[in-house]
């Protein structure tokens, strides 16, 4: 008899949910959950609980640890340092795949991007709104590359730096950096430098953290 894999509605949006609460910050990195809890905050049963979080394990947000309890993820910096490499890699593979493809409307997006962040106003909820134009940029190459596999690696490391970054507080400076660093990107795009681009990319992410950054991660 042939083994199905039953989709569960319910379960599916309960990752999702719970997914959202890692990026906001809600939870701490190793931060020890249970099904009881989940249960409670959700209105939902155990089972639906369980299938959630076997979801998330699978790709690596929840940690179970046998006979201790079931933890949010956590890194050290070690653990980041070689998660940022693979962010590097995907990132700029889809960048060259989305400038081959559909580079036209890529860059329209991007553009628009830097646009809209370079014209947010401080005095108004400022960082959130920067966070998340940075978050859309550093997907656009995915949704432009449509390659379903890389987009599918991206997401199962990109939760985890955005996780992260929400545990911080960054200084002004980083927020302009950044905006600065994008609108580079752009212009060599744009200009058709396509590996300047992509070497200037690998250059943004790694400074996307400080070592102090990454030691205070690391002692969550």
């Amino acid at each position: 008899m042939e083994n199905h894999v039953v989709h569960n509605p319910e379960s599916a949006g309960l990752q999702e949910r719970i997914k959202t609460l890692i990026v906001s910050g809600e939870f701490e990195m190793g931060e020890k959950i249970s099904e009881d809890q989940l249960a409670k905050r959700f209105a939902t049963g155990k089972a639906t609980i369980r299938h959630a979080l076997a979801g998330l394990a699978a790709v690596g947000l929840i940690q179970v640890r046998p006979r201790i309890g079931t933890f949010i993820f956590s890194l050290d910096a070690s653990e980041f340092d070689r998660l940022n490499e693979l962010r590097e890699i995907l990132e700029c593979a889809a960048v060259r795949i989305a400038m081959r493809s559909n580079h036209q409307m890529f860059l329209i997006d991007l553009r628009k991007n830097v646009d809209r962040a370079g014209a947010l106003n401080f005095r108004d909820n400022y960082y959130q709104a920067y966070r998340i134009l940075d978050r859309e940029f550093h997907r656009l190459p995915f949704a432009h590359a449509k390659n379903k596999y890389l987009t599918d690696a991206y997401e199962a490391i990109e939760i985890k730096i955005w996780a992260m970054r929400s545990l911080l507080t960054f200084p002004d400076d980083h927020f302009e950096k950044s905006l600065d660093a994008h609108r580079t990107i752009v212009t060599l795009l744009e200009s058709g430098r396509v590996e300047d681009a992509c070497q200037r990319l690998q250059t943004h992410i790694q400074k996307s953290f400080s070592t102090i950054e990454k030691n205070l991660l690391g002692s969550n």
